[in-house]
């Protein structure tokens, strides 16, 4: 009501004087703090015609544009500080463009240069968080930590600063703490977008694809066009695996609004890498690469659909599937794994902790038959993350299929089925774990046998390296020691 009253108030004003700058400036800003954007942005356009040189209008109206209109926000924000070179609002906007665009090195001075005009504004601090953390390493996670940590020291009710330092805690895994402070932003601003998209990631990630997809819904409510949740609602809709059909609607919608974005191409790839179309999957992969090299999720995803495209039946697991019949490889298909071999060795380049390139790699490798390599790239993945049911899966089949180890690879299916992110993926693994266990090991010679037997010996020698040492003999030692 308050905010109704006051709205009525900036009318009348504008009613009465129609160039009255402070009303229209007002009117524009409460538009934005209602997420009326179409409407603030053509109020605060009226503020910069009747006063040209109005900094704070120009700030604003440039801060609104930064996510859908970067090129006008900068031409703003270059604008004011034109006139006004320390200008503090307009240094931290101006380097979060930057930062967008890629201009690391442009973003950071301008954003030291804001801190060097007030050391206490939180905004700039922040940025410089969000910097450290899009570096995607260990040494740039705990920078961004260090920054957000001493931002929310100065303002703990800052809604930005909350919600990019629950985003750095979903990215490393730490869920509970990320949506400790996502609801703490949501309690502070209950319309806060990135918040409740973010809440929805966090939600998805604990198994609640419900509550996620609400708050999707909810996100899009309050802005339709927002190209990432558009992508989060589709992807989430599509790991369900029953309403592909409106997964692909959100896909398609998110890259009508915004053809370079990079996470909905993937997805969209995805959708079709899953319904068996390897060549419009491959064409999208290709698209997203063209726009970035480096972008490591499209190398992934290229290397899988070149490696192993997948089957409607069972579109999780048929690099598994290729692993129990390495025998019946034919040219072609080794042509494949060569070029998939060097895409995730690209994108391990990129990011050399990535698991999904890690996973990808190892089951190339079992599949061209190199186990022993296949084994340590595993090991590496599960070093990262010990709960990847990827690996655990491909692990288990290379173990029973190629090793002859059934009672570690049992366990590690097992793992792999307890880890299934949702109810699809784990009926495929449960079919894949019991078709693996009935065909058991690969005719060998008895030289190989031994040959193998002689490396299995050593291979749990550094037991805590992928928490998983279940060789009997070792357990009967504990039993003795126990």
């Amino acid at each position: 009501e308050d905010i109704a009253r006051a709205e009525a108030c900036y009318l009348r004003c504008i009613e009465l004087n129609e160039t009255y700058a402070p009303a229209l400036y007002n009117h524009a800003s409460l538009l934005y703090a209602k997420r009326d954007l179409g409407a603030a942005e053509r109020m605060y356009a009226r503020v910069l015609k009747v006063q040209p040189d109005n900094a704070q209008a120009a700030t604003d109206y440039a801060a609104m544009l930064v996510g859908a209109s970067p090129k006008r926000a900068e031409g703003l924000f270059q604008r004011v500080l034109a006139t006004n070179p320390s200008n503090a609002r307009a240094l931290v906007g101006y380097g979060s463009v930057l930062g967008r665009q890629g201009d690391v090195g442009g973003a950071e001075h301008l954003l030291r240069q804001a801190m060097r005009v007030d050391p206490g504004d939180v905004d700039a601090i922040c940025h410089l968080g969000a910097l450290a953390a899009a570096r995607g390493d260990a040494a740039g996670q705990e920078e961004a930590r260090g920054h957000y940590d001493k931002g929310l020291r100065l303002d703990p009710d800052h809604v930005g600063c909350l919600c990019d330092a629950a985003e750095l805690s979903r990215d490393v895994g730490d869920v509970e703490d990320a949506r400790r402070m996502f609801e703490r932003v949501l309690s502070l601003d209950p319309n806060h977008l990135p918040s409740l998209r973010g809440l929805g990631q966090v939600l998805a990630a604990l198994g609640d694809s419900s509550g996620a997809e609400d708050l999707y819904r909810k996100t899009l409510r309050l802005r339709g066009d927002d190209v990432q949740t558009l992508c989060c609602l589709g992807a989430l809709l599509r790991d369900s695996g029953a309403r592909l059909e409106i997964a692909e609607v959100m896909f398609r919608k998110a890259l009508r609004h915004d053809p370079r974005h990079l996470p909905s191409l993937c997805h969209l790839a995805m959708l079709y890498g899953a319904r068996g179309d390897v060549s419009e999957a491959s064409k999208l992969f290709r698209a997203a690469l063209e726009l970035d090299p480096k972008h490591i999720e499209a190398l992934c995803g290229l290397a899988s659909v070149v490696a192993d495209p997948p089957t409607e039946d069972q579109p999780h697991v048929k690099a598994e599937q290729m692993m129990n019949h390495i025998e019946e490889q034919d040219a072609k298909l080794r042509v494949r794994l060569s070029e998939a071999e060097g895409l995730y060795e690209r994108a391990l380049a990129v990011q050399p902790a990535f698991v999904p390139a890690l996973c990808g790699l190892g089951k190339v490798k079992a599949m061209q038959g190199m186990r022993y390599e296949a084994e340590e790239t595993f090991k590496k993945a599960l070093k990262v993350d010990p709960n990847d049911w990827q690996t655990l899966t491909s692990y288990g089949v290379l173990l029973v299929r190629q090793v002859g180890d059934v009672l570690n690879g049992a366990h590690f299916l097992d793992r792999g089925l307890e880890a299934a992110p949702n109810d699809l993926v784990a009926s495929e693994v449960r079919k894949l774990r019991d078709q693996t266990l009935k065909e058991g090991e690969h005719e060998e010679t008895v030289l190989e046998k031994g040959v193998e037997r002689t490396r299995w010996e050593g291979r749990w020698k550094d037991l805590d390296d992928c928490k998983a040492p279940y060789d009997p003999r070792y357990q009967a030692v504990v039993n003795g020691i126990n």
